[in-house]
């Protein structure tokens, strides 16, 4: 990565990942949909506001359609797409 590289963080999960881009990114775009994860990313970021003014935070599923909706099971760090039974709808 190089200075002034626009990077996408595809399943942010915590931030600690896109934070770390931020170091030497110009912008970091974090696709997150898991509920969990956000309140955690949320908390992340505010714990370092000068590093999140050059993270842009999308609460959606990364998927080659925008505008679906998909459903996952969720495992903290390793959430699933599912079919059926207990599940989060997000938006790709």
């Amino acid at each position: 990565m190089e200075s002034g590289d626009v990077v996408v963080d595809a399943g942010a999960c915590w931030g600690d990942t896109a934070l770390r881009f931020a170091q030497k990114a110009r912008r970091v775009v974090c696709l997150e949909c898991m509920p969990a994860n956000l309140d955690i990313l949320h908390k992340n970021l505010s714990l370092n506001p000068e590093l999140a003014k050059r993270i842009t935070m999308l609460p959606k599923a990364a998927w080659d359609h925008s505008g679906q909706t998909l459903r996952f099971e969720e495992r903290g760090p390793g959430s699933v797409q599912v079919s059926s039974g207990p599940s989060v709808k997000v938006e790709t």
